[in-house]
């Protein structure tokens, strides 16, 4: 896949397992957000093939399967309030069957119900963006730097949820430079290296690798 005359997107092999956590790291410039975006379907410009339960997918089958929370959520709010963000542009049906409720505690948002997104911090609409992407019930769920701005008790709430999702059976892929995220929520990491997916490792046996690949030194 390339942009002009740069190629962000070479040979980017990775097998993504349903009911785990995959971490998604490199450096800066990697080609991590563009991999998660092609994989969900939403670069037309990228070429390959994607399967999904061991079928093809199409990029219009992968962008109905798949849902995104980007890094700038600030261009993913659009509702009059923080209850009806989390089920925005959801059917009507579906819509009625989530527990808004629910997720907004889970997400320490209870209580801001009818607050305008606009209003919140940044953190708080971070969170929002979770909630809605979780809302939206899609089986591979992909999250860009979800802690960012975050304290350490919004980063645990968020991995609590990443985990809750996995034991779901769907498959979550979180590109993030937060160590402690990996190390509380993440099964597997999925190092991005030029373009490419340098290796895939699971966090628990290779965690000093995980933590090199994201420049951490082993003394953290």
């Amino acid at each position: 896949m390339r942009f002009g005359e740069r190629t962000v997107l070479r040979g980017a092999d990775a097998d993504l397992r349903e009911g785990e956590v995959c971490a998604v790291v490199g450096a800066n410039g990697a080609g991590k957000t563009t991999l998660c975006r092609a994989l969900c379907g939403f670069e037309r410009r990228a070429r390959g093939t994607v399967s999904l339960a061991g079928r093809t997918a199409s990029r219009s089958a992968r962008v109905r399967a798949s849902s995104m929370v980007f890094q700038d959520v600030n261009y993913q709010l659009f509702a009059e309030s923080v209850a009806d963000e989390v089920v925005f542009g959801l059917p009507r049906r579906q819509a009625r069957a989530v527990d808004v409720a629910a997720l907004l505690v889970g997400l320490d948002l209870d209580g801001l119900e009818e607050r305008h997104p606009a209003t919140l911090s940044g953190g708080q609409k971070q969170r929002l963006a979770v909630a809605a992407c979780v809302a939206a019930h899609k089986q591979v769920l992909v999250f860009d730097e979800p802690t960012s701005g975050l304290d350490l008790d919004g980063m645990r709430r968020v991995a609590r949820l990443l985990r809750e999702l996995a034991a779901q059976g769907r498959t979550v892929l979180v590109i993030t430079h937060d160590l402690e995220l990996v190390a509380c929520a993440c099964d597997r990491a999925l190092v991005v290296e030029g373009g490419r997916v340098g290796a895939t490792m699971l966090v628990a046996d290779h965690f000093d690798a995980v933590k090199r690949a994201m420049g951490v030194s082993r003394e953290h």
